[in-house]
């Protein structure tokens, strides 16, 4: 459990999808649960679409506003200081959803930031498997 970096709490987004085919909620949280200096804040709204899902944002668009607002207030509850997840088009609804709280709040800086799980990793281990960090 050897990890670059200071120590973080993070949550997990998975996308409905993938979370339902392809079981990538246990998957992220077993890598995450891996690396040291990393904590994992468990959400309530966790296992709920962003409300992002395709043409759905744009077919729907208050119903998608309220869905991701639930959404960023959830991991914001949690006290992490960002959002991981593998999925690009959640990653771009959740966090520009909270930038707009935050200009309308009036804040000069991202009050929940998030990346991608595979970049967050890479950049916490510097690429080397469990045990090998230089």
């Amino acid at each position: 459990r050897e990890d670059q970096g200071p120590a973080v709490t993070v949550a997990l987004h998975t996308s409905c999808s993938a979370r339902r085919e392809m079981g990538t909620l246990l998957v992220g949280r077993e890598l995450l649960a891996r690396l040291g200096n990393v904590t994992l804040a468990i959400h309530d709204h966790e296992s709920e679409c962003c409300g992002f899902g395709g043409t759905f944002s744009l077919k729907h668009p208050d119903v998608s506003t309220a869905m991701v607002s639930d959404k960023v207030a959830s991991i914001k509850a949690t006290g992490a200081c960002q959002m991981v997840t593998a999925d690009c088009g959640c990653m771009l609804n959740i966090t520009q959803r909270a930038a707009r709280e935050d200009q309308d709040a009036g804040r000069a800086s991202a009050s929940l930031p998030g990346e991608h799980l595979a970049t967050f990793l890479l950049r916490r281990t510097g690429g080397k498997p469990s045990g090998e960090h230089a």
